[in-house]
């Protein structure tokens, strides 16, 4: 099947709900073997999905063994999640291939496969890892395809990946599209972080995004606003996974600070009695997550990139800012 739809329109859930009723029908064979494979694009994508797919299947009447897979923590407790196989792996391609190459697992029982955010994978690159992957399943099984866009790069992977595919296309509409208020404000380049750090203020934005071209301003602005008495942090890739985890527990993006580390062995993220809630930051230099209100510093090339962020992170209110 070939899906195309806006973000935010259910495509996690439209192959998340038939794959585990099908599932739930059969019983896995043993060993390293796994049913179904999800390759998604990011660690945070991955772990969303593994959440989603415990929280659907939390009714089976017979439980099924769902993992999810990422780079960023140590492989050793996903090798040992790992035994017995699983009957869902959620992974970022660049593990998976580790987890392989260490004979963790196998893909030869795999019957599923489904590709989430197809055109983020081929973005960020992982071409030669999806042909490696492709080249070790079954050529009998059901292959599924979800994009929120169909560049000819995505349109060329599904012309090699499926056979005669379902195709289906979910235009965006008016009616769901967010009521998101944009503005442009013309400042000295000097001058900018004193107007966000304005606004933050004028506004009483309890959890403010701020998207930033570099990875070097992201710590830049953030440690600046930190010096005028706002809690801020930096969120990017050069971060490990575990700074990554703490950086969105202390936004509210986690529901523990091993959240991140239970996911990526197989465990449903959980907070221990013990710990409290730690205090929410109040703006965070992102690339891309939710936010309450949204800023660009400074305005991107291209407007439809910081629009497209804001909707596949957008809160579940319908309103918002986009500033």
């Amino acid at each position: 099947m070939w899906a195309c739809a806006q973000t935010g329109s259910g495509k996690t859930a439209a192959f998340a709900l038939p794959l585990l009723q099908k599932l739930a029908t059969t019983r896995r064979e043993r060993g390293r073997l796994v049913r179904a494979l999800i390759l998604a694009p990011t660690r945070e994508l991955a772990a969303q999905i593994g959440e989603s797919l415990r929280n659907y299947a939390q009714f089976l009447t017979e439980p099924l063994k769902t993992l999810v897979v990422y780079g960023g923590v140590s492989i050793n407790p996903q090798m040992m999640a790992l035994g017995g196989g699983a009957d869902i792996i959620v992974a970022t391609p660049g593990r998976l291939l580790d987890l392989i190459d260490h004979n963790a697992v196998s893909l030869s029982a795999v019957s599923v496969l489904v590709l989430d955010e197809a055109d983020r994978l081929l973005e960020l690159g992982f071409t030669a890892e999806l042909t490696r992957i492709l080249a070790l399943l079954p050529a009998r099984r059901q292959s599924l395809l979800f994009s929120a866009t169909f560049p000819p790069s995505v349109e060329a992977l599904a012309a090699g990946l499926l056979r005669n595919p379902l195709r289906l296309e979910i235009p965006a509409e008016p009616a769901t599209t967010p009521d998101i208020l944009q503005r442009a404000i013309e400042v000295d380049p000097l001058r900018r972080t004193q107007l966000l750090r304005h606004l933050v203020q004028e506004n009483k934005w309890s959890r403010v995004l701020v998207f930033m071209a570099t990875k070097y301003a992201t710590e830049h602005v953030a440690e600046k606003l930190r010096k005028a008495g706002l809690a801020a942090t930096a969120f990017h890739g050069e971060l490990s996974q575990g700074a990554r985890t703490q950086a969105r527990v202390a936004a509210g993006g986690e529901r523990g600070r091993d959240a991140g580390h239970r996911a990526a062995a197989g465990a449903p993220a959980r907070r221990p009695a013990h710990r409290q809630r730690q205090p929410r930051l109040r703006a965070r230099e992102w690339t891309r997550r939710h936010a309450a209100g949204g800023a660009i510093h400074p305005l991107p090339p291209h407007a439809s990139n910081p629009q497209r962020a804001w909707h596949r992170h957008r809160p579940a209110a319908p309103t918002g800012r986009l500033r």
